[in-house]
């Protein structure tokens, strides 16, 4: 029982530190997008402004896009599929492959 207290007390800790640092960082985008307007309108005109910054928003939400849409094949692999050991493998061989792997089977279920 205070296993899952101490775990909701991290997770709750973790939760707040991380809405916290998203409050931060969109506070710090909006004052970074302003800075950029004040510095672009220099020497730009104040639409040729604004279209710099939509391509540089706008990019970078393609680029965010792209990466999320990417699929992990080796995550995949990594988690479904153990390596069979070789046909040609000695039986100690074969022998330590398979307790290695009732060692992990036994470790997820935890």
């Amino acid at each position: 029982m205070r296993s899952i207290k101490q775990k909701a007390a991290r997770t709750a800790k973790r939760a707040g530190l991380l809405t916290g640092a998203g409050v931060l960082m969109i506070v710090g985008t909006g004052f970074l997008t302003l800075a950029a307007w004040l510095y672009l309108t220099v020497g730009f005109s104040p639409m040729e402004a604004a279209l710099i910054i939509a391509a540089v928003y706008f990019g970078t939400g393609l680029l965010l896009i792209g990466l999320g849409a990417r699929e992990d094949h080796d995550a995949d692999m990594r988690t479904d599929a153990q390596p069979a050991p070789p046909p040609e493998a000695p039986p100690l061989v074969q022998a330590f492959l398979f307790g290695m792997q009732a060692g992990t089977n036994s470790g997820r279920k935890r």
